[in-house]
């Protein structure tokens, strides 16, 4: 019995279109570096586990995940430079996220934050963490930076913004759900 299979697979595309849904991500790595404000935080490379791939709704294309690659920054402070209280900051960080969240004993330190096995082995380990989080895709709109260092959209000449591919947004620490298990046979 033969059977045509008219499914269009898309390898090797980090974003499907219109991507909206739960994942289970794993760090792959977690730098310790000051933001451009001067504070630290850490800035963490993610990767999609499961779904491996997914049927877009937008295109009806299925999408491999087999190379999409996400962003998260850890804010490892507690105050905005208005002064204000941040909603994922470090002491939330500490408090609520690690311990209630994740069920992750320890304290992150914006000193020494992350883990190494000579240099700071009482350090919260990252690498290799697996988590359910949402993940979204939104489109990659073409900028220019002025000299004043602000960037503004281009636009084509009806005047509209020009939007270039899809691109997987930055998962934000309250996005994530929990902690979790995933098998596959890709490496980190």
């Amino acid at each position: 019995m033969e059977t045509q299979d008219t499914e269009k697979v898309v390898y090797g595309v980090g974003a499907p279109p219109s991507y909206d849904g739960v994942a289970i991500i794993r760090v792959k790595s977690a730098v310790h570096k000051p933001a451009r404000s001067g504070n630290p935080v850490i800035e963490v490379k993610l990767e999609i586990l499961k779904p491996e791939k997914e049927k877009s709704l937008f295109d009806g294309k299925t999408y491999v995940f087999d190379s999409a690659e996400l962003m998260m920054f850890v804010l490892l402070w507690d105050l905005d430079k208005n002064g204000k209280v941040l909603q994922n900051g470090l002491s939330w960080l500490n408090e609520v996220f690690l311990p209630q969240i994740l069920g992750i004993e320890g304290k992150f330190n914006p000193e020494a934050p992350l883990y190494h096995e000579e240099k700071n082995p009482t350090g919260i380990k990252l690498e290799g963490l697996c988590f359910e989080a949402v993940v979204k895709t939104e489109e990659r709109i073409t900028q220019r930076r002025l000299p004043n260092g602000q960037y503004e959209p281009l636009k084509d000449m009806q005047g509209n913004v020009i939007k270039s591919a899809w691109q997987w947004k930055t998962v934000n620490v309250g996005d994530i759900l929990r902690l979790a298990e995933a098998e596959t046979n890709r490496a980190f």
